[in-house]
């Protein structure tokens, strides 16, 4: 983590916050504190941006280097709230121990009350609330282990639409 006291020349503190050093002069003028020698003080700097300078308008020089930014709990909580906001789009596959008509005659029980239908000779989407699974599978060669053969199933799951929390139910 960069230390917080001590001095930085106007190029280096505008690296530090992600601005551009003619915007730091503005905010210079603005009442953004400096020493009589022109360095400005870390933390009192750090400590007037995020009094003064709206959040939204903050980073808008490039992108601050990671050793240079540290998330706030507060721009934590705003990251949080953001990724539950956005629906999710969420692709996986897995391989099932079935057949394709083991499968068919599970599918129902899996969805529960969700509305489904088939798709496709080997697809099914399910109306998840406001979004969507799509479920695609496709037939393997059986898996076999000394004498016993397993039937194998490829299944894509796509989530589209659908948070997290409805996902895990």
């Amino acid at each position: 983590m960069p230390k917080l006291d001590g001095t930085e020349t106007k190029t280096a503190f505008a690296a530090r916050v992600g601005l551009t050093k003619g915007r730091i002069s503005q905010l210079v003028a603005e009442g953004l504190p400096v020493q009589s020698d022109g360095r400005i003080d870390v933390a009192e700097g750090l400590a007037w941006i995020e009094t003064n300078l709206d959040p939204a308008r903050r980073y808008k020089g490039g992108a601050p280097s990671a050793t240079a930014r540290t998330a706030t709990l507060a721009e934590a909580k705003r990251l949080h709230e953001i990724v539950k906001v956005q629906r999710a789009r969420l692709a996986f596959e897995r391989e099932q121990g079935c057949t394709e008509a083991e499968w068919l005659r599970w599918l129902p029980g899996a969805v529960g009350s969700h509305p489904w239908q088939l798709s496709g000779a080997a697809a099914a989407h399910v109306e998840i609330g406001d979004g969507r699974l799509e479920l695609d599978w496709e037939p393997l060669p059986p898996r076999q282990i000394a004498l016993m053969r397993m039937p194998r199933l490829r299944v894509s799951y796509r989530f589209d639409g659908v948070d997290a929390e409805a996902r895990s139910r």
